[in-house]
């Protein structure tokens, strides 16, 4: 399995190389537009509708005995852990998988769904790969690969997939107490390990594992892809009036006009704003 993480990581570095390229030769933008408005709404949308979807699936675990509440106990070493690792292990695996990969193959294949299938499909092996991971988790991951690429496409930046990302895990792990894709200590990438578990609620797991996920924790368990397509649906309702606005690809349109050609010539739109992009996910 080491082996076969190794391949995927390298797939992923590889992609980014790609968009990178893209976007110096202007093909595409890298998502962290920060002078458009309405970043601190899409910030504030992905963090509402991951946290509502957590906590039904918390609420879910608990009313059907898989899971106890034993204490709530504010640890604040642990929330600043939490939120440290969380968030920068978030906006990390949002580079790779979705300003690398996904962004990778749209350039690649002009196409937003392959695009978003194929890099969802590869989220969800890498977590396969880790070691601690199940069938059903890969496939929750997957899901999870899905909501944070639609986010991505429909938004045009990668802030409310981050936020989204973040807010799956700390709410997961460090609010509610449930382990993280198996993890109850994180670091910071490339940094000391902390508890990052249990900053709120301490939980007693009561199974069965097929429930509620066990050692892994939830993603592991199939209430999590309700949750998952739960938040998918909260995408779409969140980005609804933006989305035909906000894409990835940049248009060929500008360059053919500086050499002359009619944009039409090429497939390009026959005319429109010079900065209008293509590439979206209705």
């Amino acid at each position: 399995m080491d082996l076969i993480g190794a391949a995927i990581w390298a797939v992923f570095l590889i992609a980014l190389v790609v968009s990178v390229v893209a976007r110096v030769r202007g093909r595409t933008t890298l998502g962290f537009d920060v002078r458009r408005p309405g970043l601190g709404l899409e910030i504030g949308c992905g963090l509402l509708i991951v946290t509502v979807a957590m906590s039904l699936l918390f609420a879910a675990l608990v009313a059907a005995g898989g899971t106890e509440v034993v204490s709530v106990t504010v640890r604040g070493d642990v929330l600043w852990h939490g939120f440290t690792a969380f968030l920068s292990w978030a906006v990390l695996e949002e580079i790779v998988s979705r300003m690398g990969l996904l962004i990778a193959l749209l350039v690649l294949t002009g196409r937003p769904w392959v695009a978003l299938a194929v890099s969802s499909a590869l989220f969800g092996a890498m977590h396969l790969a880790d070691g601690d991971g199940s069938v059903l988790g890969a496939v929750s991951s997957t899901v999870g690969g899905l909501m944070y690429g639609l986010a991505l496409l429909r938004t045009g930046r990668l802030w409310m997939p981050i936020a989204m990302h973040f807010a799956w895990n700390f709410v997961q792990g460090t609010l509610l107490g449930y382990p993280v894709s198996g993890e109850h200590r994180l670091g910071v990438p490339f940094l000391a390990e902390h508890d990052v578990i249990g900053g709120l609620l301490t939980l007693r797991d009561h199974g069965p594992d097929l429930l509620t996920g066990g050692a892994y924790g939830p993603e592991a368990g199939p209430l999590s892809l309700a949750a998952r397509f739960l938040i998918i649906a909260g995408v779409l309702f969140a980005t609804r009036t933006i989305q035909r606005h906000r894409t990835l690809l940049r248009s060929a349109a500008p360059a053919r006009r500086r050499a002359g050609l009619p944009s039409a010539v090429a497939g390009g739109p026959p005319s429109g704003d010079p900065d209008r992009q293509t590439g979206a996910v209705a």
